[in-house]
């Protein structure tokens, strides 16, 4: 619920995660994300299964694109 004074500008979904399927953020400023680690503005990383299983983008975060899994044989 938002305070008197807030307006509600966005909603935002959260993205499912699964053992296939990670997501692509950037940080827009110096921050501290939700799993405890620093990320410098412009820092890319991914967010797997292994952190979560589904993620709610905060607001110093970008999307950037959803990434499928890259499976490599021994050639």
């Amino acid at each position: 619920m938002p305070h008197v004074h807030e307006e509600i500008i966005e909603t935002r979904k959260g993205y499912v995660l699964t053992d296939k399927k990670s997501i692509h953020l950037r940080a827009l400023k110096d921050m501290i994300d939700v799993y405890g680690i620093k990320r410098p503005a412009g820092s890319e990383w991914l967010v797997g299964v292994d952190l979560a299983n589904s993620h709610i983008l905060d607001v110093n975060e970008k999307f950037v694109t959803e990434v499928q899994i890259t499976s490599l044989s021994n050639r």
